[in-house]
This record gives structure tokens, sequence and C-alpha cells, in this order.
């Protein structure tokens, strides 16, 4: 069962479990906002990640493989109720926590600072100033006097509550070591009274770089970060550039309309509508479209902006972007491809085989050539009898001519599904070398995702001139080496 592909947001903690006892529960394909739970043997999880779901099938239990969490993508598919021939996949992104804005800040509460004129004014207030080159230093002038000693905190009241996910530490920058925070303690609060165990512990490295630290999610007013001992160790100072503080819950934006991205001609509209959701407290939101300026379109705060014309020509992405009352801003985007002219399909006539990396032509008439003799009962196959060629399999054709190349044809062999192509890139060049193979290439014009089924499928992408086409097989649908193909032709705005 084939659906579209589906965005959901969940948090998952990163433990050190074995990939095989992080489970996901989705919920069945016939429920249109399926739950998403994750658990590493059943303890909660840090992290927020992202899944898309580019299958919807009837699966309840999905198992990851082949990676730790933590990962920068992973993979999930169903290992116990599909059969390995039709396995579904998520693929898993981090989304990182982002900074908190200070406009609702409070001024920073220290226990101690440097204020007098002959130590120079380093006040608590610069650790939240957004200027690096400034820094909180505890008192310490004149050297000779005895001052406050460790531990050292700054506690700062965000003005609001935040789903608080970790925060980032920024030493002095002035390249002095005096005073960086060696060991520290992280704490949270919802009425900056009572504090509870620290949320995050550990020592800094003594080095001037910006460190990160995350902990599991939770909602809170009030932060505290306390210096336990600091550099160089056995000094009773305390100082700090800059204290950042991670949210994990932003506005989730959602493009309604279109639902997908779109290809048009010039001169058409496309209806544009949004919505947003938002976790933290008081979402109020204001929103923001944005257009590519080449494509002409003028930005609009407008929620749903409605029917947008393109008069230029070109591949443009369009960004909507929903800010809640706290100051946080999610964005997501859609890409709108504008054709100069309405496409139509391309004479195969004067095609010719450049080169295919495996064709079968001892078990069965598989030869490349039949991917264009306009037959839709013969085919293109990779070799299986003599040898097995691996992936990637490649045909390139010359066109006998060049054209203004803007989407591809793709029927897949109608007799069964053995080779079925799954990822594919596909290429457009109008330059040879001396001896007339064709070079220079360059970045695919399309690529990705052919659906498993026996139906043509219809590319589009921004026009390319070039008289030689390059479609190259990443892999197949049925975990098999050989790839096959019925018909390809190519879409032209001559």
């Amino acid at each position: 069962m084939r659906a579209a592909a589906v965005t959901l947001l969940f948090a998952i903690t990163v433990g050190q479990a074995l990939a095989a006892d992080l489970t996901v529960n989705i919920g069945r394909s016939d429920n249109p906002s399926p739950v998403v739970h994750l658990t590493i043997a059943g303890t909660d999880i840090a992290h927020l990640y992202r899944v898309t779901r580019n299958l919807d099938i009837n699966a309840n239990n999905w198992t990851l493989i082949g990676t730790q969490p933590g990962a920068s993508n992973m993979t999930l598919f169903d290992d116990t109720t599909i059969g390995s021939a039709t396995k579904a996949f998520y693929q898993i992104l981090p989304v990182l926590p982002v900074a908190i804005p200070r406009t609702t800040w409070a001024a920073p509460i220290v226990d101690s600072q440097e204020d007098s004129v002959g130590g120079g004014s380093t006040p608590g207030t610069n650790a939240t100033d957004g200027n690096p080159s400034t820094f909180w230093h505890t008192e310490w002038y004149p050297p000779e006097n005895s001052h406050p000693g460790l531990p050292h905190h700054i506690d700062v009241d965000m003005g609001a509550n935040f789903s608080v996910a970790g925060f980032r530490h920024l030493p002095r920058q002035d390249g002095v070591e005096n005073g960086r925070i060696a060991q520290y303690e992280f704490y949270v609060s919802t009425d900056g009274s009572s504090w509870g165990m620290p949320v995050a512990t550990g020592t800094f490295v003594d080095i001037m770089d910006e460190t990160q630290v995350l902990f599991v999610p939770v909602t809170a007013r009030w932060v505290r970060l306390k210096a336990i001992s600091s550099y160089p160790l056995g000094t009773f100072v305390t100082s700090l550039a800059e204290l950042t503080v991670l949210t994990d819950k932003i506005p989730q934006p959602k493009i309604t309309s279109p639902s997908t991205d779109v290809i048009i001609t010039v001169g058409d509209s496309v209806t544009l509508s949004g919505t947003a959701t938002d976790l933290n407290p008081n979402p109020t939101f204001s929103y923001l479209w944005t257009f590519d300026p080449a494509s002409g379109v003028p930005n609009s705060i407008a929620q749903n902006p409605g029917a947008t014309q393109f008069n230029t020509s070109g591949t443009f992405t369009v960004t909507f972007s929903a800010t809640d009352s706290l100051g946080l801003t999610g964005s997501t985007t859609r890409t709108v491809t504008v054709l100069s002219s309405a496409a139509t399909s391309l004479s195969r006539a004067g095609w010719t085989l450049v080169s295919a990396d495996s064709q079968e032509t001892t078990a069965e008439n598989g030869s490349a050539t039949n991917a264009f003799d306009g037959d839709t009962s013969t085919y293109w196959h990779t070799r299986y009898t003599e040898a097995q060629d691996p992936y990637p399999h490649d045909i390139i054709i010359n066109l006998g001519a060049a054209h203004n190349i803007s989407g591809l044809r793709h029927l897949p062999r109608q007799d069964m599904i053995n080779g079925r192509i799954e990822h594919y890139k596909f290429y457009v060049t109008n330059e040879t070398d001396m001896s007339g193979t064709p070079i220079n290439w360059g970045s695919p014009v399309t690529q990705g995702l052919l659906p498993d089924t026996s139906l043509g499928t219809e590319v589009h992408f921004s026009p390319k001139l070039g008289q030689y086409i390059w479609l190259r097989a990443e892999d197949a649908w049925s975990n098999t080496f050989i790839a096959s193909l019925a018909e390809l032709n190519v879409l032209t705005n001559d």
C-alpha cells in the first residue's frame, strides 16, 4: 500500500544499548496520524529525531539495524512481518536543539563579579550580552586581598517556561586561561528557588572552543551553571564569555499546499497555505513565506497567501517559516520547478546506445537497446548467467541531436518484478572528448526513488541542453544484483 511521505517528530534517549534493543512502534497504515514511540531497552531518551516515512505498509513493530543511536542517519525496517523483497524503511535524521532567544531574559544573577576600577568591569551580564569578546569574571582585585572562592554560579531567569534540552558554554576569548570552568553542574528550576539535582554534570576541556551539552529535555524558566573548579586548577576565580540555553521544542510548520514539490509552466500559479504546531507554552505564531530572489515572487507574511503566480522559468525553493511568541522559529520548504513551456516526449528515432555496463544476451534477449525500442514487452536486463555484475548499473544513450531535456519517463519490465530499479540518478551532457565519448556530466539533473510498481513514472526537472543521457541504477527493490528496464524516454521543452 503506497502513501505519500510523512514526517514525524519524536524524542529518543541515546544510550549504550545494542541496535537490536532500539524499537519503534508506528500506528497502522490506516491511521492518518501514526503514533510513534521509541525505547532503548525500556529507557527514555534525550535526542530529538525526525522520521521520514518512505513506504506505508501494515506494520507495527520496527527495528533499528546497522548503526548505533546517535549516528547522523539511521535506517529502520520491519524484520518480522514483511518479506525481504518488500521491506520498507524510515530514515532518521537528528533534529538539533536550537538556542532560546534572550529577548525575554532578565539580567543574570551571579554570586560574585569583578567591578572594581583596578580589576576592570566584568559583570555577570557579559555572559548573556551576545558579545563573545566580553566575559563575566568573579571578583579577584586586588590580588593580595581575600576574595570569594569556588564554587561560583550564574543564574538566569529566561522570562518564560521553555523545554530546556541543553546549553552551550563559551570560555573567555582573550586567550587568557584564568577562570575557565573545569568541573561543572547545570541546574534548572521553574521558580528560581527549588533547583533539585543537576540535570548535567561534567568537566570542560581547557580550551577556548565552545562546548555543547545535551540532556533529557525538562520544562524550566530558570537555569543555573555552577563552576565547581576552574583552570588553572587550584585557582579561586571563574570566567565565562557566553551562556546559551537550548530547546528542542521549536515551531513545526507544515506546508499544506502544495503537499509535495510541484512542476508548473511559466504563468501558472501555485496555491500556498500552511499551518504550524508548537509544544512550548503560548505558541502565538507569525508567518513568513520567502522565495528565491530569481523567481521574482515577493515574500509574504500571510499564513495562506493563496494562488501565487510564477512568471520566470527555473527551479526555486519556497520556504515557509513560523515564529512563536517566545521568538523560536522553524521552517520547511517546497521546490517549485517552472518550465518555459509544456514538455513533450522526444522522438526516439535516431537514438543509439553508447554503453551499458551489463546486459544479458545468453539466457534471454536482455539487450540494452530494448530500453528504447518502443516495445513494452521487451526490456534491458543486466547479466546473470556468465557473471553477476554488481550495482550500480548504467545505460548511456546518444539522442542523435541536442535537446532541452526537462524530464524522463521510466517504465519497469511488465512481466515480473526482478530487477525493478529503486534508487536512481539521471544525468545529461552535451560534451564529448576527441573520441566522441560523452564527458563532463556534472551533477545529476534528478535523482531519487522509483516506486515499486509496474506502472510508468514521469519525473520533471529544470531543463538542461544535451545530446547524451545517462541513467544510473543504484539498487533494486528486490535486493538483488540485477537491473531491468522496459522503456526509457525523455521530455523536452524544444
